[in-house]
């Protein structure tokens, strides 16, 4: 059951306003529904594909709090390949067959 998955968030916190929209990948693995994104690389998983998209939630929302806390979003970004045009416009990597 692997899907390609266009997924847009929201996230607002004393230090940046983002907004995103991401291409995940969703996929299960021994029993297992995973919700991964390669832009970032990061997972999310559960018992259920609902499950799964919730983790990678939370797991996105502890990104960005963990890198605008450290303003070290745009270094980590750039170190996954993405392309800083701008503070405030930025290009993600592409992944072809992701």
């Amino acid at each position: 059951m692997d899907e390609n998955i266009n997924y847009n968030a929201a996230f607002t916190n004393q230090h940046a306003v983002i907004t995103t929209d991401l291409s995940l990948v969703s996929f299960v693995e021994d029993n297992v529904f995973f919700v991964y994104c390669p832009a970032l690389d990061l997972t999310g998983y559960g018992h259920n594909e609902d499950e799964a998209q919730k983790s990678f939630s939370q797991t996105l929302k502890m990104y960005f709090e963990d890198t605008t806390d450290k303003n070290t979003l745009f270094q980590d970004l750039e170190r996954h390949g993405w392309e800083i045009k701008k503070q405030n416009k930025l290009k993600s990597p592409d992944f072809i067959g992701a």
